[in-house]
């Protein structure tokens, strides 16, 4: 695939770009690890004014990023928008809470017979990330800003469709005060990742993507015994039952299958209505959905835009919903747990019973009771089985690349 921003919406190829040449390449992984043996030993504070810096830095600048956005992959503009406010408070999110959760973590010294004893979190180095277009800025942003406050250098290998706004991270960090180096994206094509994980000079690697893009990963970092955390997607459940509010229910379904032009992991797809108001969900759904406007994503009316790529047309990864009537919960727990994927779920009940054995018995690494499964900085996100392992966001996902290294002081002679 070229590397190029193709619109969408026409299919003219906007802007193209060269990939790296083997030289390049290797002058970006130097670089990046001369950078990581300096940053390492930045403080706290300068990472967290920094990180402030291109917060402040990408607030002025939202429209023109959301229309950056919307042109390489065809979201709304109004939904671009809101992808970038999300990335600003991403960005401060872990500007003000970062240091929290670097300090070390004091243990008993006396039960181990020390004078003292600690787990400080220490930075592993270089990281690479391997990103999709559906979220290109936020799905790069929940990696890089809690990467870059743990004291990390990243490298973003993104997707080959969206090379603006990877280039643009490139240079929000650059300009926000970040040391040279510190964060680069490397424009190169998926076969070139192999050779990117496996040099010695990198520590570890994160992917969003396919399952087929996951296993690959993981197979290689096993065998350089590097640590990866992949999200590789999810067939998300809506489980509806008979206590919950149907006119709010079907409203976040709507959006939940519709929301970024149907192109999120962690949108629903598969509904499983009670039986009992399945025929007045399917009435009231089929119609909130029909009242959509498609059309040109510039355009403020516009609730769904085109899908990224020509691919989408052959894919559940757009604006399709499935529908499935049971009898009880337990049928649609043991629906939903059916499936080989388990990254979001979500249950609309009144019931405190339903809730509960919801969370108990549904195989997802993230479960959403009355409301849209979404990801925020302050909770960690990621799934089980085959929706990939590891977490991002919150203090799990900056301490996932970090070495908490234990510390045990004798007691003195």
């Amino acid at each position: 695939m070229a590397i190029a921003t193709t619109s969408p919406v026409t299919g003219e190829v906007l802007r193209s770009f060269d990939e790296l040449t083997p030289e390049e390449l290797e002058d970006k992984l130097a670089r990046a690890a001369a950078a990581a043996a300096s940053y390492r030993l930045t403080s706290v504070e300068e990472r967290a004014e920094c990180l402030h810096h291109a917060a402040d830095r990408l607030e002025k600048e939202i429209e023109s990023v959301g229309r950056m956005i919307t042109s390489e992959m065809g979201k709304t503009f109004r939904a671009a928008e809101q992808e970038v406010v999300k990335c600003v408070h991403g960005l401060r999110f872990y500007a003000a809470e970062g240091p929290a959760y670097l300090r070390d973590l004091e243990a008993d010294a006396g039960r181990v017979g020390a004078k003292q004893t600690f787990v400080t979190y220490q930075p592993i180095g270089v990281v690479l990330a391997v990103m999709p277009w559906n979220l290109p800025l936020w799905q790069a942003m929940r990696f890089a800003a809690p990467a870059l406050m743990a004291g990390n250098v990243g490298l973003l290998k993104h997707a080959s469709n969206v090379p603006q706004c990877a280039l643009y991270l490139e240079e929000l960090f650059r300009e926000a005060g970040f040391p040279d180096d510190v964060f680069q994206t490397l424009l190169i094509s998926a076969r070139r990742v192999e050779q990117v994980l496996r040099d010695p000079r990198v520590a570890a690697a994160t992917l969003t993507g396919s399952e087929p893009a996951g296993r690959s990963v993981a197979t290689i970092a096993g065998d350089e015994i590097k640590k990866v955390v992949l999200e590789l997607g999810g067939s998300d459940p809506f489980i509806v039952m008979p206590s919950t509010d149907l006119e709010r229910a079907t409203d976040v379904a709507v959006t939940a299958r519709c929301l970024n032009n149907g192109q999120s992991c962690i949108n629903g797809k598969r509904f499983f209505v009670h039986r009992d108001i399945s025929d007045a969900f399917i009435e009231m759904f089929v119609a909130k959905m029909g009242a959509l406007v498609v059309g040109d994503p510039m355009d403020e009316d516009t609730d769904v835009g085109p899908l990224a790529t020509e691919s989408g047309r052959r894919e559940v990864f757009g604006p399709v919903a499935q529908i499935w009537t049971v009898g009880s919960l337990e049928e649609a727990l043991r629906e939903a747990n059916g499936h080989p994927y388990g990254l979001g779920s979500n249950l609309w009940s009144e019931d405190e019973a339903e809730r509960e054995m919801f969370v108990r018995d549904i195989q997802s690494g993230m479960a959403f009771i009355n409301g849209n499964t979404t990801s925020f900085p302050e909770i960690p996100f990621g799934g089980v089985k085959r929706s990939g392992y590891g977490r991002e966001l919150s203090d799990l996902g900056m301490r996932e690349f970090m070495n908490a290294k234990t510390v045990w002081v004798g007691q003195d002679a």
